[in-house]
């Protein structure tokens, strides 16, 4: 009986510690929805900055669209540098938003086993209680 008891509670910890992952995970999702949110934005005016100038303009105010033939600093980048910095941060960004969603749906897979499991674990403890 004290080994039911103990595979119930252990159990019971267990679903508690995916349920809490889960959580975390989802607020994650939800700071990353956000900034990828921003930095589409921010790439669509870098696109349309670049279509208006040429590529190799540099940026002053990108929140104006404000640009300059000549860099401010010897480490500005062009508008098309730019660009693609900030491509492949969204395109990271996806990525990390799919995979952070494909480990929920993992974790909450493991949830629905264990939420079985501990039904058969306390049937069995209930049995057991009973034959005392």
């Amino acid at each position: 009986r004290v080994l039911a008891e103990r595979r119930v509670a252990g159990r019971e910890l267990q679903l508690v510690r995916e349920t809490e992952s889960v959580v975390r995970i989802e607020s994650r999702i939800r700071v990353d929805q956000a900034l990828l949110d921003k930095d589409r934005a921010g790439l669509k005016k870098l696109q349309q900055l670049e279509t208006n100038d040429t590529g190799e303009a540099f940026v002053i105010d990108l929140n104006l669209g404000s640009t300059s033939t000549a860099p401010s600093n010897p480490n500005d980048l062009t508008i098309a540098q730019q660009r693609a910095q900030q491509e492949r941060r969204v395109t990271g960004l996806e990525l990390q938003l799919v995979r952070q969603t494909e480990r929920v749906a993992q974790i909450e897979s493991k949830i629905r086993v264990s939420k079985a499991v501990l039904e058969q674990d306390k049937a069995g403890l209930e049995k057991i209680r009973l034959l005392e």
